[in-house]
C-alpha cells in the first residue's frame, strides 16, 4: 500500500534531480551557453516529481534507499525513451533478410532532454 511520506518523496525527488545538477556542473566552464526553455524546466520538474513517486512506490526503509530510488528514475526513463526511438528490424517479403525500419521520431526538445540525461 502506498503511504505518503514527505521525507521519502523529497529524497526521491532530489535523487532524480542529481543527474541534472551533474550535467549543469560539467557545463559550468563550457563555452556553450545553457539553453533554458519552459518545456525543459517543466520536464525537469516532472522528472523530479516522478523520482519522488518512484521512491514512495519502493517503500524504502532507509533514507539512502529513497535517494537511490529517485536517482534510478532518470536512468529508467532514458532507457525507455531510447527503446521507443530505437529502429526495429523488419523482415522484407522478397528475400527474407532483416533490415532496419525508420525510427519513431521524437521532437527535438524531447531528444535534447533525454540526451542531456
Amino acid at each position: 500500500m502506498l503511504i505518503w511520506n514527505s521525507e521519502i518523496f523529497v529524497l526521491g525527488a532530489l535523487g532524480a534531480f542529481a543527474p541534472e545538477v551533474l550535467r549543469l556542473w560539467t557545463l559550468r566552464d563550457s563555452v556553450q551557453r545553457i539553453a533554458w526553455s519552459n518545456r525543459y524546466v517543466i520536464a525537469s520538474v516532472f522528472m523530479c516529481a516522478l523520482g519522488g513517486v518512484v521512491a514512495l512506490c519502493l517503500e524504502p526503509n532507509t533514507a539512502w534507499k529513497a535517494l537511490y530510488g529517485g536517482l534510478s528514475t532518470p536512468v529508467l526513463i532514458t532507457a525507455a525513451g531510447r527503446r521507443i526511438t530505437a529502429p526495429k528490424a523488419v523482415k522484407q517479403k522478397n528475400n527474407g533478410t532483416l533490415t532496419s525500419a525508420p525510427p519513431v521520431q521524437a521532437s527535438a526538445s524531447t531528444r535534447a532532454f533525454f540526451g542531456a540525461l
